[in-house]
């Protein structure tokens, strides 16, 4: 087919357990394929219910760094703020910030010239 791309799960994608090898990794890394791992459906890191997102912060580093070892590009879909959930946008992108920048600090973007 000549596909360059993959992208694919370590998990299940409704569930909550921790990530494992994929059972073709060596062939994967070996194939020069660029790789995806998507991240399961049930977390949020943007969310106002902690119940939700306290987890959803640790399996996605999980992910993370089973997506690393697997030699991906890392873990795509782990956000969203929904009206369902009455989430205010702001606070819901202030939540997936502190997912990447642990103990509330802004890191300053440099600009490009």
């Amino acid at each position: 087919m000549g596909a360059q791309v993959i992208q694919f799960f370590l998990a299940d994608p409704q569930g909550w357990k921790k990530p494992t090898e994929h059972p073709q990794a060596a062939a994967l890394k070996a194939s020069g394929l660029t790789i995806h791992i998507h991240s399961p459906y049930v977390f949020n890191v943007a969310t106002l219910n902690n119940r939700i997102r306290i987890p959803s912060r640790k399996l996605l580093a999980q992910h993370a760094e089973a997506a690393g070892a697997d030699r991906s590009e890392g873990a795509d879909r782990a956000w969203r703020v929904t009206s369902t959930h009455h989430d205010d946008p702001e606070i819901g992108y202030d939540n997936w910030r502190k997912t990447f920048c642990p103990g509330g600090r802004r890191r300053r973007v440099p600009r490009r010239s």
